[in-house]
């Protein structure tokens, strides 16, 4: 009788945990081209912990990073897919391309942490 109730018990705190976000973090996909990143803003709220799927539907190489918050996803290449997490306290954070160049033709963003 004791070990149902310590089953009953786990499986309980296991459907709260799944209930209240206990799962995996939320993803928003951001799009890498010649030479932008669509979209070029996304907001989530402070503290959460978010992924970033990253395309590269260029002809290049591409990158993204957020410097403040020491995110670099490295080189991605043409037809590839990268996948990075970001969180972070409230304020706007930029993001952009560090392939020499590419900062300056527009690959550059924003993540905004604020209070949806």
């Amino acid at each position: 009788m004791r070990a149902k109730m310590v089953l009953l018990a786990a499986l309980v705190g296991a459907i709260a945990l799944t209930a209240c976000g206990g799962g995996a973090p939320p993803e928003t996909t951001v799009v890498m081209t010649d030479f932008a990143f669509e979209p070029k803003q996304i907001t989530q709220p402070p503290g959460q912990r978010a992924t970033i799927v990253l395309q590269n539907r260029g002809s290049t190489d591409h990158t993204f990073a957020i410097p403040d918050l020491r995110v670099a996803s490295g080189n991605v290449a043409p037809g590839q897919t990268a996948k990075v997490e970001v969180a972070g306290p409230a304020r706007v954070y930029k993001w952009l391309c560090t392939i020499p160049g590419h900062e300056e033709q527009g690959m550059v963003g924003e993540l905004r942490v604020q209070r949806r």
